[in-house]
């Protein structure tokens, strides 16, 4: 009887501690700070809060330009105090940003770079399909100067600028040659960060990787614009790859002549921008608009037409259509918020329904054969 007792005490302490450790291993398990390299010695975090892509893709040839918003952040007092089981003497000290920091993107092989878009691209698209901003600050021209499209003030403290943009390169080859060339080259550089059985596993799929340097950035800014240029069947981006720095919001902008398949974005939990309803009544039919039809920014336009001169020459003028999609909140996969486990975006063209078998309407199922099922009677009257 006595051993009874003395088992359930134990049984209620050991539950009582994995209750306590419960949260300790949710934290440490779905940490924000792969993908983004910094040196090993830095005490700071880095994370990326939101991230963009234009994604133009004709004829098995895709355009992809990035940009994305990093920051870093102090180690917390609390975080010590949890760790530490006590409340330090004195409190951290407050980490800078690091010497530098890179950005690592897959892409797939025999990808090139290619020159960059103007700085104020996704600045003017956002700016495009969100009218109502201009209702927002209560002016008639859009928003006011000195205000970015993340809501910050270009002239704070700490935001990033042209002087420290990043510099892109791309590891050449694939497979095992191109994760032993990153492992190699992040050991060199002395950096940490990297989800490196992530990246084994683009890497032996194909993918190889691109390398967006940063020097002597601030506290927080941006990598890119970048512009890159690969070939692929179908139109795709390592949305499963950029999962691995966290939680952060997704803006996607898709230009393409063929009518593509968009309905399967929502169970990534990518919605369309409703703005564009606003540009064109197009949209609230077909889920585009037909960029001929519009006004459009004269970044845009010059994006196209470089694109069209360098990448992609027959990329559709009169019948490009422009898409639109946003996500918040994406991130690690985690139990608890009920997520679907992350994959990456591929949009590929609209399938053309089976056409019915020629003269088999009117006749009888044993008629036409195995396998024929005949409509249904239209019903009438009020149901």
């Amino acid at each position: 009887m006595k051993m009874d007792v003395v088992f359930m005490k134990c049984c209620r302490k050991a539950g009582l501690a994995l209750i306590l450790l419960f949260p300790v291993l949710i934290l440490s398990a779905f940490r924000a700070d792969a993908q983004i390299l910094v040196p090993k010695d830095y005490s700071g975090k880095g994370k990326v809060s939101i991230q963009e892509a234009i994604l133009i893709f004709q004829d098995g040839k895709e355009s992809l330009s990035l940009e994305a918003r990093y920051e870093f952040s102090s180690p917390s007092a609390y975080r010590q105090a949890w760790n530490r089981r006590g409340t330090p003497a004195t409190p951290p000290p407050t980490a800078g940003p690091p010497a530098h920091c890179v950005w690592v993107v897959p892409v797939l092989p025999k990808a090139g770079l290619l020159p960059a878009p103007s700085e104020s691209l996704f600045e003017d698209l956002y700016d495009w399909i969100h009218p109502s901003i201009k209702a927002r600050y209560g002016l008639r021209t859009g928003r006011p100067h000195g205000i970015n499209r993340f809501s910050e003030s270009v002239f704070s403290a700490g935001t990033g600028s042209a002087e420290n943009q990043a510099s892109w390169s791309i590891i050449p080859g694939t497979g095992e040659a191109a994760i032993g060339s990153l492992l190699a080259w992040i050991e060199e550089e002395n950096l940490a960060g990297l989800d490196i059985n992530m990246a084994r596993e683009y890497a032996l799929k194909g993918w190889t990787f691109a390398l967006g340097v940063i020097k002597n950035p601030q506290m927080s800014g941006t990598f890119g614009p970048a512009h890159f240029y690969f070939e692929t069947p179908e139109a795709v981006f390592p949305l499963r790859f950029q999962n691995g720095v966290g939680l952060f919001n997704f803006r996607f902008y898709f230009l393409t002549g063929m009518d593509a398949s968009v309905r399967h974005l929502s169970s990534m939990r990518l919605s369309p921008v409703t703005g564009l309803g606003t540009l064109s009544r197009e949209y609230q039919t077909r889920g585009y608009i037909t960029l001929a039809s519009l006004e459009t920014p004269h970044s845009l336009v010059s994006h196209l037409s470089a694109v069209r001169a360098s990448a992609i020459p027959s990329l559709p003028e009169d019948t490009l259509r422009f898409y639109a999609f946003q996500g918040s909140g994406l991130g690690s996969f985690s139990p608890m918020r009920g997520n679907q486990q992350p994959r990456d975006l591929a949009v590929g063209e609209k399938k053309l329904a089976a056409s019915p078998v020629p003269g088999t309407q009117g006749i009888s199922p044993s008629q036409a054969g195995r396998g024929y099922r005949q409509p249904a009677a239209r019903r009438r009257g009020y149901y």
